[in-house]
């Protein structure tokens, strides 16, 4: 039997002999290891948020094409800061010339590329959100396609990313360390906590450093907040 969920989307515990085991949604977090990220981003699964909590892993290097695909299928939220190629639709993973992208380009490698194009629909029906923290990744491209989209189509009920240029270093990290402190330890929802994220960036640096065009899909779910910890439902 398959894993039960509550009508918030909360699973259920699940039961073994007399025990009951606590089933906690998994968070995957990975990062370009040359970039900075926030305090909350590595400690939030620390504290209790409501009642609910996230089995959280925050990794200073970037996955592989066969880890991410695995997270894809098993995991609740992703969060993925990496570089572009400098146009919409794709970010970097490993090894160093790896790719995410939309769909197949022209110079696929299935041995180090992951395209979510090839996922069929709602095959990652667990996953409740998507971060694509990097430039141009909310943007459609004619030869990556389109990384937000081809996300909501495999399963994800939210999916985010920037429609222009970010900048890295203190920006992002200021960025998403008040992202998820928003998000996880107010409570707030997706939508506010990206907003005074990008307010926070101005007022610390006098500038938005491009967080001010991040993009969320599908729009009508912009007020889902990611707590209590929960997994997605299929689309």
């Amino acid at each position: 039997m398959g894993q039960e969920y509550n009508r918030d989307g909360q699973p259920k515990a699940a039961r073994q002999g007399l025990a009951t085991v606590e089933v906690r949604p998994l968070a995957k977090n990975w990062r370009d290891p040359s970039f900075e990220w926030g305090e909350n981003l590595v400690d939030w699964q620390e504290t209790p948020h409501r009642d609910k909590r996230y089995q959280a892993y925050a990794t200073a290097q970037l996955p592989s094409n066969a880890t991410l695909s695995g997270a894809l299928h098993d995991s609740a939220l992703i969060m993925l800061y990496s570089h572009s190629n400098g146009q919409g639709g794709n970010q970097w993973i490993a090894p160093g010339n790896g790719v995410l992208c939309g769909k197949q380009y022209t110079n696929f490698d299935p041995d180090v590329d992951l395209s979510l194009g090839d996922f069929t629909e709602n095959e990652a029906g667990q996953l409740y959100f998507v971060n694509f923290v990097g430039c141009y990744t909310a943007l459609d491209d004619e030869e990556y396609g389109c990384l937000i989209d081809a996300a909501f189509t495999a399963g994800a009920n939210i999916t985010g990313g920037f429609q222009e240029a970010i900048l890295t270093g203190d920006y992002g990290e200021m960025w998403l360390d008040r992202f998820y402190y928003y998000a996880c330890v107010e409570g707030i929802t997706v939508y506010w906590a990206q907003y005074w994220a990008a307010e926070a960036v101005k007022a610390r640096f006098d500038c938005y450093g491009g967080y001010d065009t991040y993009f969320l899909k599908p729009w009508y779910r912009r007020d889902e907040w990611l707590v209590p910890a929960r997994f997605g439902w299929a689309n």
